[in-house]
């Protein structure tokens, strides 16, 4: 264990460094200018701002001396650290945080948050009706927990009970509007959970057929009694999700787990001609990475369970380093930072970790990071996230100050 934290430490310290030249940089500014707000703890934020910091997580991964100008909630401008606004340092809006790391907070690529009952119906398994979204509502139970922990944005998916499990949304925490993106995804679920012997389908080869035929356009019967009005809704609902799913409009994720299932996500992903597909959980991955990477499927990581074995890491590692892009998910920060960390640990970059950890699955769902036009969403961290003994001092949403 002490080799372990030992090794890991020192990653992080690897990624949250900052070059040589900032510190002459900044020396430079202070003389040039004279007037810049010492970071003492952030407090009451303005409506126009800047935040200067030796160490900006920026969106391709690595870390820089940058001034984040903040405008009405939004980036509008990222600039050097020698290039501050003088209105700014005159006014006194420009908060140097220091060697604080400055990242978009952390991003989980999968996730229910607390809300499984409203999205996981399991009266039908056709269940392509559901959007996670519009379970989302202010201050849902546990969201500020989340949040002061660093957790900023999330794919809040539906639950795996159903094979056609409905559309992921794209939700943006402690924000003044929660669902940024309200189908980000589609989901499919080819797992265990989403077959009983209670309902059709019972088995593995029953889901592929039950998936198949939905998408070549045999809708169904729920044999549930519905008014004819509300049928027809959901008709029509399903009819669009199965057109976005095969047209390959936004990602589609498919939960399997096993062998078996893998193998039938696989198949069914090459049959379907089946566009952005996204493996979700899958746990013996080694031997389909030179197919994974073929058929340019990414991988989103369920957290490390105590069952799990070691390979189940190291398979992560290699899909990673084949090119493979892997995503973390999780419903905690600390599920999500315990996972970043193991990766490490077993070998994975410490720089590729960060931003996964904090950037998510943004390029494939055209999500910015640090970016000019982003919203101002930000966790001010006592250093990187990647170790376990870092903390989170301040998360600003919308350019406020939430914690």
């Amino acid at each position: 264990e002490m080799v372990y934290e030992s090794s890991l430490n020192e990653q992080a310290k690897e990624v949250a460094g900052a070059p040589k030249s900032v510190e002459h940089d900044l020396r430079k500014m202070r003389q040039r200018h004279g007037k810049v707000e010492q970071w003492q703890g952030l407090t009451d934020l303005p409506e126009t701002y800047a935040i200067l910091s030796k160490r900006c997580l920026l969106p391709d991964g690595s870390i820089a001396a940058r001034v984040l100008l903040v405008e009405s909630g939004e980036i509008t401008e990222i600039v050097e650290a020698d290039s501050v606004d003088e209105r700014l340092v005159t006014e006194g809006e420009l908060y140097d945080l220091g060697d604080a790391l400055v990242t978009p907070g952390l991003f989980s690529a999968h996730a229910s948050l607390g809300l499984t009952q409203a999205v996981d119906p399991d009266a039908s398994p056709d269940a392509s009706y559901i959007v996670a979204g519009d379970a989302v509502s202010k201050g849902f139970k546990g969201e500020l927990e989340l949040l002061k922990r660093g957790l900023t944005r999330a794919v809040l998916v539906p639950g795996d009970s159903n094979p056609i499990a409905g559309a992921a949304s794209l939700v943006r925490l402690g924000a003044e509007r929660q669902v940024a993106v309200r189908r980000v995804a589609s989901k499919l679920v080819l797992n265990s959970n989403a077959r009983s012997t209670e309902r059709f389908p019972s088995s593995l080869p029953g889901q592929l057929k039950f998936i198949e035929s939905s998408l070549a356009g045999q809708l169904f019967d729920t044999r549930l009694y519905l008014p004819d009005a509300i049928r027809k809704r959901m008709e029509e609902s399903r009819s669009a999700f199965l057109k976005i799913v095969s047209e390959g409009d936004i990602p589609v994720l498919i939960a399997a787990q096993d062998d078996a299932e893998i193998r039938a996500a696989l198949d069914l992903i090459q049959r379907q001609r089946l566009k952005n597909a996204v493996l979700v959980g899958p746990k013996q991955l080694k031997q389909f990475i030179p197919r994974l990477k073929d058929l340019e499927i990414c991988v989103i990581a369920d957290p490390m369970q105590v069952a799990d074995y070691d390979w189940y890491l190291r398979d992560l590692v290699s899909a990673d380093r084949a090119g493979v892009a892997v995503y973390l998910s999780g419903e905690s920060p600390e599920e999500l930072r315990l996972m970043a960390s193991l990766l490490v640990a077993q070998g994975m970059d410490a720089r590729t970790v960060l931003k996964k950890l904090c950037m998510g699955p943004g390029t494939l769902l055209g999500v910015q990071g640090l970016a000019e036009g982003a919203p101002a969403d930000l966790v001010v961290w006592s250093s990187s996230p990647v170790s376990l003994q870092a903390t989170p001092l301040h998360v600003i949403v919308d350019g406020q100050l939430r914690y």
